[in-house]
C-alpha cells in the first residue's frame, strides 16, 4: 500500500498543461533572477525533500557542493528570450488584412511611376541632344535583303521604341484594370449604418463587362472621376502613343561644313602655247566629250579651265559623300559672232577653188578656200574656217570666219545653203567658287559639281601672247580623205557635228551654226588652256570648306513634345491611383477568383433571397439582365447595399439598406 506522502505527491502532479507551463516559466525566472545573501539564508531552513520509493531521503544539495551552479552565458539567454517571443507571436491570432491586386501595391505603382519618369527623361534628353548636335548619331543607309524585303537600320529606331511603349502600356493598363475591378468593393464599404451604394454602383458594376469605348461613359455615369481619366488615357497610351512612337525618330541627310587647308601647285602660264603646238588631240577630246556626251577632262568644264588642288583630309569612317568648296581662278574664251548678209561678202569659184572676200566691223576678210581639185570629187557639205589676225585694234585685232555650204546637186560650180559667220574673239580670267565632289573610292580626281563665276577680267591690254598662234593654228588642222563627203577643217568638222546635237532637224540653219561655232570655240580653248597653259609651280596653301554629307538620326520635335505631354498626364494619374488606393478601403480579404470567391462574398447576404425571388419571375435564366432592367423587384431599385461588420471576415455580410447614397464626384 502506498504511503500518503507518495499518494499526495501523485495527486499533486496531476496539473493541467497550462499550469505546468506557467510553473516552469516561474521557476526559470526565479533561477535566473539575482539572489542576495539574505535570501539564501532565509531559504536554507526550508527542507523540501521527499522520501523516495525505498524510504530513504535524498541528501541536500548543499551536502554535495557549497557553491552555486554557474549561470548561463548572456548570449544563450538572449537566444532563449528571442525564441520565446517568436513562439508567442506565431501563436497569436493573425490580424485580417485587406487584399489588393499586385498591381495596386505601392512597389508596383512606384515601378510604373519611375518607368514613366524614365521615358520622359530619355525622350527629353534625346530631343536636347538632337537639337544641339544636329542629330543624335550618324547612321548607315545600307540595307540587306530578307525574304525579298529591304531591311536596314531604320528597323531598330522604329520597332524598338514601339516595343518598349507597348510593354509600358500593358503595365499601365494592368494598373487601371485592377483599380476598376476594385471599385465595386470600395462602394460596398460604407461607414454609415443606414446608407449604402446604389445597385448600379456596387452589385451590378463590372467594368470588364464593357468595351474600352463604353467604359469611360460608365465611369462618368457612376461619377468615378479617377476611372474616367485612367481608362481614357489607357486607350491613348495603347493606340495614340504607340503609333506616335514609331515616328519619334527620323533619319535625314545633313551637311557639316568644316574648314580644310589644301595645296595648289599649278598656275596659268600664257607662254605655254606656241606655233609648234598640235591642236589635233584637242579637237578629238572636244568631239568625244561635247559632241558624243563624254566626260570632260579633269579640272575643266566645257567653258572654263581651272587650277587644280590637292584632296582635303576627310574624317575616317562612314561619312557618306563629301564636297569641297574653294575660291580659285578659271580661264575662258568667247566668240561674238554674227551671220553675214549676202551683200557683205562674195564667194566666187576660180581655178584653185572658192575664194571668199568680205568686210566685217572694219576688218577685211579674204581667203582662198582649198576645197579640192576640180572634177576630182563632189562634196556634200562644206565647213571651212579661217582667221584674220591683222585687224585694227578698233576692229578687235582679229576676226574668225566660218563658211558653211552644201552641194546637194553634185555640182562643183553651184553651192546651196551658204552661211557666212564672222566672229571676234575675247579672252578672260575669272575668280570663281568651285565645288567638287570627293569620291576617292572611284577616282583620285574630284568631280566638278558646281561652278559659280565671280568677277571676270578680260585680257585686252595686252592680249595674251599666245592668241595669234592659237587663232592661226585653229584652222590649220584638216583631213584630206578621198572618201569623205565633207570638205572641212577639223574646227569646222567639230562645228558641223555639234549642230546635229543642237538641232537635228535644222542643223544647217544660220542660228544653229552660229551657236555651235561659239560653243566649240569655247570648249577648244578650255581644253587647250588646261593641257598647255596650266602648268606646275611652287605649291601654296589655300583654305576651303569641306562639306560632309552624312545620314544622322533626329528626334521629331512635335512628336516628342506630344509624347512627353501624354506621359506627364499618365504619371499624375499613377500618383492619383496610389493615393486613392490608400484612402479608400474595400471589403476584400482575398482575391475574388473562381466561383468559390464569389460565394464567399455572398455568404449569408441579403442578396441571396433577392436572387431566389428574382428566379421565380425569370424563366430564361438571365438573372443579371433582369436586375439591370429593374422589371420585377422594383422595390429594391432605391435601396442601398453595403458590407456589415466588414472588419470581421467571419461575420461580415452584404446587406441591403433602407436608402442609397447618390453618386458624387471624388477629387484627390
Amino acid at each position: 500500500m502506498a504511503s500518503p506522502v507518495s499518494a499526495n505527491s501523485h495527486v499533486g502532479n496531476q496539473t493541467s498543461p497550462l499550469q505546468s507551463l506557467s510553473n516552469s516559466r516561474q521557476q526559470a525566472e526565479i533561477s535566473q533572477a539575482p539572489t542576495s545573501p539574505a535570501s539564501l539564508q532565509m531559504a536554507e531552513p526550508t527542507d523540501t525533500r521527499r522520501p523516495t520509493a525505498s524510504g530513504s531521503t535524498p541528501s541536500h544539495p548543499a551536502a554535495k557542493s557549497q557553491s552555486r551552479p554557474p549561470k548561463r552565458p548572456l548570449w544563450k539567454r538572449k537566444i532563449s528570450l528571442f525564441k520565446r517571443s517568436h513562439r508567442d507571436q506565431t501563436s497569436a491570432e493573425p490580424v485580417p488584412r485587406e487584399w489588393r491586386d499586385n498591381w495596386l501595391h505601392p512597389g508596383r505603382l512606384a515601378v510604373v511611376f519611375l518607368a514613366t519618369l524614365s521615358i520622359i527623361a530619355a525622350i527629353a534628353t534625346c530631343c536636347v541632344i538632337s537639337l544641339s548636335k544636329n542629330g543624335l548619331v550618324q547612321v548607315s543607309d545600307s540595307t540587306i535583303t530578307i525574304a525579298n524585303y529591304q531591311v536596314g537600320p531604320a528597323l531598330a529606331w522604329t520597332t524598338l521604341p514601339v516595343l518598349l511603349i507597348t510593354l509600358y502600356g500593358m503595365a499601365f493598363g494592368a494598373v487601371v484594370a485592377a483599380c476598376s475591378d476594385r471599385q465595386p468593393y470600395i462602394e460596398l464599404w460604407a461607414q454609415d449604418q443606414d446608407i449604402g451604394a446604389t445597385l448600379n454602383q456596387s452589385i451590378l458594376l463590372d467594368y470588364r463587362a464593357h468595351s474600352k469605348l463604353t467604359q469611360p461613359w460608365i465611369a462618368i455615369r457612376n461619377k468615378h472621376l479617377l476611372l474616367v481619366f485612367a481608362i481614357t488615357f489607357t486607350s491613348i497610351v495603347n493606340i495614340l502613343l504607340t503609333s506616335l512612337t514609331a515616328y519619334l525618330f527620323d533619319a535625314a541627310v545633313v551637311d557639316t561644313n568644316v574648314p580644310r587647308a589644301v595645296t595648289q601647285n599649278t598656275t596659268f602660264n600664257p607662254a605655254g602655247f606656241t606655233y609648234l603646238t598640235d591642236l589635233v588631240p584637242i579637237f578629238d577630246i572636244v568631239s568625244s566629250s561635247l559632241v558624243y556626251d563624254g566626260t570632260p577632262p579633269a579640272w575643266t568644264t566645257f567653258s572654263y579651265s581651272l587650277l587644280n588642288f590637292s584632296n582635303p583630309a576627310t574624317p575616317k569612317g562612314n561619312i557618306g559623300s563629301s564636297n569641297f568648296s574653294l575660291e580659285t581662278m578659271a580661264y575662258s574664251a568667247n566668240l561674238d559672232c554674227s551671220v553675214l548678209d549676202e551683200s557683205e561678202y562674195n564667194l566666187t569659184y576660180g581655178s584653185l577653188g572658192w575664194q571668199f572676200s568680205g568686210l566685217d566691223r572694219g576688218c577685211q576678210l579674204t581667203k582662198d578656200l582649198l576645197i579640192g581639185g576640180l572634177g576630182s570629187q563632189n562634196f556634200t557639205y562644206y565647213m571651212q574656217s579661217f582667221a584674220n589676225i591683222d585687224c585694227d585694234i578698233d576692229a578687235g585685232q582679229s576676226c574668225l570666219v566660218v563658211l558653211a555650204a552644201a552641194n546637194f546637186n553634185q555640182s562643183l560650180t553651184v553651192l546651196t545653203n551658204i552661211t557666212a559667220i564672222s566672229c571676234t574673239t575675247a579672252y578672260f580670267n575669272t575668280s570663281c567658287t568651285l565645288d567638287v565632289k570627293l569620291d576617292l573610292t572611284s577616282s583620285a580626281t574630284p568631280a566638278i559639281q558646281n561652278f559659280t563665276a565671280g568677277s571676270t577680267t578680260q585680257m585686252t591690254d595686252p592680249r595674251p601672247e599666245f592668241w595669234k598662234d592659237f587663232e592661226s593654228l585653229l584652222h590649220e588642222a584638216s583631213i584630206n580623205d578621198g572618201t569623205a563627203t565633207t570638205s572641212a577643217t577639223d574646227f569646222g568638222r567639230s562645228i558641223l557635228e555639234y549642230t546635229e546635237v543642237i538641232d537635228p532637224q535644222a542643223y544647217l540653219s544660220p542660228d544653229t551654226l552660229r551657236n555651235s561655232t561659239m560653243s566649240i570655240f569655247t570648249a577648244v580653248y578650255a581644253t587647250m588652256s588646261r593641257i598647255f597653259l596650266v602648268q606646275p609651280t611652287v605649291a601654296v596653301s589655300v583654305t576651303g570648306t569641306l562639306s560632309i554629307s552624312s545620314t544622322r538620326l533626329f528626334v521629331v520635335t512635335p512628336i516628342s513634345y506630344t509624347i512627353i505631354g501624354i506621359l506627364c498626364a499618365v504619371g499624375l494619374i499613377t500618383i492619383w491611383i496610389c493615393i486613392y488606393v490608400r484612402k479608400h478601403k474595400s471589403i476584400l480579404y482575398e482575391e475574388p477568383k473562381v466561383l468559390l470567391g464569389s460565394a464567399t462574398l455572398l455568404c449569408n447576404s441579403d442578396l441571396g433571397p433577392k436572387v431566389i425571388e428574382m428566379r421565380t419571375h425569370v424563366n430564361n435564366g438571365k438573372i443579371v439582365e433582369a436586375f439591370e432592367q429593374g422589371k420585377y423587384l422594383k422595390y429594391i431599385n432605391d435601396k442601398g447595399w453595403k458590407i456589415e461588420k466588414g472588419d470581421s471576415p467571419q461575420e461580415s455580410r452584404i446587406v441591403m439598406t433602407s436608402r442609397a447614397r447618390k453618386p458624387e464626384w471624388h477629387f484627390p
